[in-house]
């Protein structure tokens, strides 16, 4: 899955024919068990997993996005882009936890190397403007190139995929985006380090010399329920967590992967007071995080180390905990707030009136889930790094019609014909007719799980 492939990258525009898109990761599909792997398939699917997981080919794809640009711009005479929305992933971090699992390997989280040497500073903001965030808590940049990483810290690497998908936006859309002033830009990060640092990567990447002091509004949590500035407020329900208890249902065929997350924390001598499920998810972010640096697998203090066939296994395992973790129910309350904010956003658009034209948000692989999801897109796995989502807003430039449209698009595909029970627009079959997305979003049945969360006893 890589993110601006010329294939199937952001930038290409069709309209006939038909194309099935699957969101799963290849590695994901019927991998073969422990017991049916040598040790050298098990090498090849790993890297393979990790290649995608991690993410690190974005680095390659800033040119070859920018000459795929001229087909969208030119596809479709007929229609005007008028609003862009990116929901992205942080880059590449530390693990999200800290195990012991053998000799300690550092992670450098500061900016290597001159080039980074003139990288201005920029404003932070609390969401709402009265919230108690302490923004010192926020340093926009990582630090000195000697700095360690704490927990779950962005890397230089990470940095840099933000960097270059900035760029990459802004070459993507460069026709668009010339006419956009900075004050018509909107940045919203959550509040963690590593999303604040990936919207400021981002915005160095693609920001010109006189938009600098574009701010990044910081909102307290990791599910953007803040609106901005001069949005009216869609309140989150305060109960999702009893919400999320209740709907839960647990990892089907967790027998398979039983084994092997209990033999981990039997070898490293770890007790994670979770379902197994949730365990292969947290082992397996500690694994793919060194994984991803090209640091060994795990060994423990009596030499016993996690072997690549076992490191499948239980990423495997962690890939289809992560598609169960949240159900559609529970995806359309947790962001019911973030996906009504972005409607108002884009019904001011629609009906000509002053608002931002590019609204960027810098969250978490269980944001871009929960997103999808409640667009009734099921991810099959565990989201790499700087995964995006984005929603184009567009207008017919028909004299006689002024008719507005959506399209959406993960990781540069489109998939707007996954939408859920969304008939796409006759004249444009890639595209759902603004005033359906709008209804999508408005659905009673959303209404009505907002209430059903909100009046439930807490558990």
């Amino acid at each position: 899955m890589h993110v601006c492939s010329t294939s199937g990258g952001i930038l290409t525009w069709r309209f006939s024919g038909t194309v099935e898109h699957d969101l799963r990761p290849p590695s994901l599909h019927l991998s073969p068990t422990r017991a049916q792997l040598t040790p050298r398939g098990a090498k090849e699917q790993l890297d393979q997993r990790l290649s995608e997981y991690c993410h690190e080919s974005l680095l390659q794809f800033v040119e070859a996005s920018a000459s795929e640009e001229a087909k969208l711009s030119s596809a479709q005479e007929s229609l005007e882009l008028v609003q862009v929305h990116v929901i992205a992933r942080h880059g590449d971090r530390s693990p999200a936890q800290s195990f012991d699992m053998g000799p300690k390997q550092n992670f450098t989280c500061g900016l290597e190397g001159k080039s980074w040497a003139g990288l201005k500073r920029l404003a932070v903001k609390p969401l709402p403007p009265s919230s108690m965030i302490n923004l010192a808590d926020f340093p926009v940049f990582p630090g000195s190139s000697s700095k360690r990483c704490g927990v779950g810290m962005l890397t230089e690497v990470g940095f840099r995929q933000l960097y270059s998908l900035g760029a990459i936006i802004r070459k993507t859309y460069h026709d668009f985006l010339s006419a956009v002033h900075p004050d018509q830009i909107f940045v919203h990060s959550t509040s963690y380090q590593r999303t604040v640092q990936s919207a400021a990567a981002f915005l160095h990447g693609y920001s010109r010399e006189d938009e600098a002091g574009i701010p990044i509004h910081i909102s307290e949590g990791d599910i953007l329920s803040a609106p901005p500035v001069g949005v009216k407020a869609s309140l989150p329900c305060k109960k999702l967590g009893a919400f999320y208890r209740k709907l839960h249902t647990g990892v089907p065929d967790v027998e398979r992967w039983q084994k092997v997350v209990d033999s981990i924390q039997s070898t490293f001598g770890l007790s994670l007071a979770v379902e197994t499920g949730e365990a292969a998810i947290r082992l397996a972010d500690h694994v793919m995080a060194r994984l991803c640096h090209r640091l060994t697998l795990p060994c423990s203090h009596g030499a016993e180390c996690l072997d690549e066939s076992s490191a499948l296994e239980l990423i495997a395992g962690a890939d289809v905990a992560w598609k169960h973790r949240y159900t559609h129910e529970y995806s359309v309350v947790a962001m019911r707030p973030f996906l009504q904010h972005s409607l108002e956003v884009m019904d001011a658009a629609v009906h000509s009136k002053h608002t931002y034209k590019l609204l960027l948000s810098f969250a978490h692989d269980s944001t871009l889930t929960m997103v999808l999801d409640a667009l009734g897109v099921k991810s099959s796995g565990w989201m790499p790094y700087v995964s995006r989502v984005v929603v184009e807003l567009w207008k017919s430039r028909k004299y006689y019609d002024h008719t507005h449209f959506v399209r959406v698009l993960f990781n540069g595909r489109d998939i707007t014909g996954q939408i859920a029970n969304q008939v796409q627009s006759a004249e444009y079959p890639r595209l759902i007719e603004y005033s359906r997305w709008r209804s999508m979003l408005l659905a009673d049945t959303s209404l009505a799980l907002y209430h059903e969360c909100v009046n439930m006893t807490s558990s």
